[in-house]
């Protein structure tokens, strides 16, 4: 059972990531507090925990909260397989029902996330109707929750996938769609 601060720290790892930072470069102090080689390696450790954190639980809520952030870890980090590979481990886990709270709210529906996250590393290593495949069910699924969060993530994914796919009206339109809901 993880203790409450460990639950803390599983929803806000971009503050874990800016400790690191801090330690690893103490003078660093950049807008978001992140910096080339220290972020690196606050990133790679950050990756590193969450991975054993991943074998040592088995709650569903943690597992797709956890393989979620590893996504996006992995994508930052370019390794785009691994963004796959968690987004299919959020899959697995992801059960809608039992998604409430903070596990729900922390950028949307976590599964929404996964899928972006792994259709645009798909896209960038040029699986791209791949890539789109996966970008389009994450959309379809953001639009049919009406949730902003979840919807301005997918439009963003989205814009960025229909741009590598060369597909540039498309792109524009869905950045027209993502500005529309900003201004909501």
């Amino acid at each position: 059972r993880l203790r409450r601060q460990e639950r803390f720290d599983l929803l806000h790892p971009g503050r874990i990531a800016d400790q690191r930072v801090e330690r690893l470069d103490p003078g660093s102090k950049s807008p978001g507090g992140l910096e080339s080689r220290a972020a690196s390696l606050a990133l790679e450790e950050l990756a590193r925990e969450e991975e054993s954190l991943t074998e040592r639980i088995s709650d569903p809520q943690l597992l797709v909260q956890l393989h979620t952030q590893l996504a996006w870890i992995e994508l930052i980090r370019g390794k785009h397989g691994r963004v796959v590979e968690h987004y299919q481990h959020a899959h697995t886990h992801h059960n809608p029902q039992t998604l409430q709270g903070p596990f729900f709210s922390f950028v949307g529906d976590p599964l929404v996330v996964a899928l972006g996250a792994s259709g645009v590393s798909l896209s960038l290593t040029g699986w791209l109707d791949q890539g789109w495949s996966v970008v389009a069910r994450g959309l379809a699924r953001a639009e049919e929750l009406h949730q902003p969060s979840s919807l301005t993530f997918m439009l963003l994914y989205a814009g960025m996938v229909k741009h590598l796919r060369g597909e540039y009206d498309e792109s524009r339109r869905l950045a027209q769609k993502l500005l529309a809901l900003g201004h909501k």
